[in-house]
Formats: C-alpha cells, structure tokens, sequence
C-alpha cells in the first residue's frame, strides 16, 4: 500500500500481504544489534530456548 501516511490508517484497517515470513535467530539477532536493546534479545532468547525445552 504504497503512498499511505500514518494519518491516512484508520483503526481496524486489515491489509493482507501477499508474502510470509518467519523471523529467524539471525533477523532478531541483527535487529537486537541495530537497535542497542541486547537485555530484551537475550530474553526472547531464554523464553524460545524454554518454550523449546516444553515442547520436549
């Protein structure tokens, strides 16, 4: 949707994107560098590392 502000989005407003994708260890680990926040990566980390654990 190309050419929308952020004063043109109204609340409830649904756009369905044509493509998919899953957020990897290296998107976050990238994303965590980028934005200076490695208290928060390191626990998404520790939480999917648990959640892996539980699916055991």
């Amino acid at each position: 949707m190309p050419g929308l502000f952020l004063e043109d989005f109204t609340d409830g407003l649904v756009i369905d994107a044509d493509w998919r994708r899953a957020v990897t260890e290296a998107d976050n680990v990238l994303f965590c560098g980028m934005a200076m926040t490695i208290a928060l990566c390191t626990r998404m980390a520790l939480t999917r590392r648990r959640l892996v654990e539980e699916r055991r």
